[in-house]
């Protein structure tokens, strides 16, 4: 048993309007990426540009029928006097008589109308030749043309005749410009019609004149066309560029504000890093404030307590306790407590500017280690944020606690500088044996989360001839102070 599986085609219709719907996306997404002013360019040269053509023709045929009828209408009133005469046997007759025939023959030679006209014809109706310039043609039937048919019906008609009909051959012959002209011809004293003349009367001069015109009315018209689109271009062109300003602001503005955005989004997850540090810090500054406590000054308060509490003979053979007194004890264990609450004490720093809280710093330590610190201010804005001052102060008291730990207080440098909107603040040592890589201990951890809160950075660098503790701090306010 087999199956027979059908395939449906899409049909012809479905794929052209397919096709046609992505050509008209593709337009559309080319469309809106074009200014205003490229747009209305492209809308007026598809709308205004026929509508100027289409005004032009129409003026054009209007100033060729307008000077053709005029000259018809001359022209009937002129060859009305030479022609008509010689037609008036027509209203009792349906032919001419031989001498009648022979009199227009002569009008082309014998009066003045040879020099304007080239040849002529007198019909009948039917479509009948009675009387012309050329003999041969005189009795023959031919087609009424429309020219023919009006002005048998009483309307004189010119026109520049492109002498196609059968009849025209001489006409054709001359090569001139000819203009055809039917006149009505009427028995004197009534409207009745018994002939209608046909003159090709020499246009030349009229062509020439009608072109001239033409080109006029298409200079006139294009002009007008072109002033009226200039005027609307400059009005949408300007319009176009504020437009196009403004939308470059918006999008230099949403860029900027995406910028900060993540920015903000960057500087969120870092305080919230920061603070989780600072959190998991201080549970272990106090644990190992703790464990200095417990390990120090705990146990020279317990010491001192049995040798006050406890008899003399108790500490017989042993020799380092006979040799230590309940209040020699005690000293050393006030020395620990001063000793540890000088290092996690901060000065009154309040009311002191930034230089001056930086000098603090420098001179304590001084004191402490009794070592000597190189110490350079340049001029620095005004700040009086406290957390600002008190981390630029923890920075010198930590950077340089470490020159005097691993550098032994050699070659201890603090400098301070303002770049831009930051004040950076560079610890530096002389020592010159190798420390690894840069490694942040508890302290420093502390310290780069505490600047990171405020939005600034912390960077260690070694060398061989020392390292550097660097600290950047953001500054908010403008101006500046002396050192």
């Amino acid at each position: 048993m087999t199956s027979t599986k059908h395939f449906i085609s899409p049909s012809i219709s479905t794929v052209a309007r397919d096709a046609g719907l992505r050509k008209f996306g593709r337009f559309k997404r080319i469309w809106r990426k074009w200014s205003l002013a490229r747009q209305f360019v492209s809308l007026s040269a598809i709308v205004l540009v026929p509508a100027m053509l289409v005004m032009g023709t129409w003026v054009s045929r209007q100033i060729e029928h307008g000077v053709t009828q005029g000259t018809a209408t001359s022209a009937a009133l002129y060859m009305e006097n030479f022609v008509e005469p010689y037609v008036q046997e027509l209203g009792v007759s349906s032919a001419l008589s031989q001498e009648a025939v022979q009199r227009l023959g002569a009008l082309l030679t014998e009066t003045p109308l040879g020099q304007q006209v080239v040849s002529f014809k007198v019909w009948t109706r039917g479509g009948t030749v009675i009387a012309s310039s050329r003999a041969d043609l005189v009795g023959k039937q031919f087609k009424p043309s429309p020219g023919l048919n009006l002005a048998w019906d009483g309307v004189a008609s010119a026109s520049f005749n492109p002498l196609d009909e059968i009849e025209n051959e001489f006409e054709r012959k001359t090569g001139l410009s000819l203009l055809e002209v039917y006149i009505p011809l009427r028995v004197r004293g009534s409207d009745l019609i018994v002939a209608v003349g046909e003159f090709y009367n020499r246009g030349d001069q009229l062509h020439h004149d009608l072109n001239g015109s033409r080109l006029r009315s298409w200079f006139v018209v294009a002009g007008i066309t072109a002033t009226m689109l200039s005027a609307l271009y400059a009005i949408v062109r300007r319009g176009s560029f504020t437009i196009e300003f403004q939308r470059a602001a918006l999008e230099q503005r949403i860029a900027e504000l995406t910028r900060l955005l993540e920015e903000n989004r960057d500087l969120r997850h870092r305080v919230e890093s920061a603070a989780a540090r600072a959190s998991a810090n201080s549970e272990a500054y106090l644990r190992r404030l703790g464990a200095d406590l417990h390990d120090g000054p705990a146990q020279l308060i317990s010491l001192a307590l049995l040798r006050i509490n406890e008899p003399a003979a108790q500490y017989a053979g042993s020799v380092p306790y006979k040799s230590l007194r309940a209040s020699d004890v005690l000293t050393q264990a006030l020395n620990q407590i001063r000793t540890l609450s000088a290092g996690y004490s901060v000065p009154e720093i309040e009311n002191l500017s930034l230089p001056k809280t930086l000098e603090t710093a420098v001179r304590r330590h001084e004191l402490l280690t009794t070592t000597m610190v190189e110490f350079q201010c340049e001029l620095l804005p005004p700040i009086d944020d406290m957390a600002t001052k008190l981390a630029a102060y923890r920075l010198v008291q930590e950077g340089l606690s470490n020159a005097f730990r691993h550098a032994g207080g050699v070659g201890q440098q603090v400098r301070v500088r303002n770049i831009g909107d930051t004040v950076e603040i560079c610890i530096l040592d002389g020592g010159n044996q190798s420390r690894g890589a840069p490694v942040y201990g508890l302290g420093l951890r502390g310290l780069k989360d505490r600047l990171e809160c405020l939005g600034g950075t912390l960077i260690m660098q070694f060398n061989a001839s020392g390292a550097t503790l660097t600290g950047i701090l953001p500054v908010q306010e403008n101006g500046g102070i002396l050192a």
